[in-house]
């Protein structure tokens, strides 16, 4: 009936891990911004990446479905 395929992962209804890729290098291009800036401006850069990893940690969730071969799990 409603059954996962083997090794399913990620949020129910949600995007697809590609955008969580997208994501992190959004991240790692504000990282890189970061030393330009004075410490009042990297505070809501801070926020953002903090926004941006959160969602690309959810995004890649495990929902249940299998481990993929030789991963031991949490």
């Amino acid at each position: 009936m409603n059954e996962r395929e083997p090794g399913s992962m990620g949020v129910p209804g949600g995007k697809p891990p590609a955008d969580a890729d997208a994501l992190l290098r959004g991240v790692e291009t504000e990282l890189d911004a970061l030393a330009g800036l004075t410490t009042v401006e990297q505070v809501p850069v801070f926020d953002r990446m903090h926004g941006a990893l959160a969602d690309a940690l959810a995004r890649t969730a495990d929902t249940g479905g299998r481990f993929g071969a030789g991963s031991a799990g949490a």
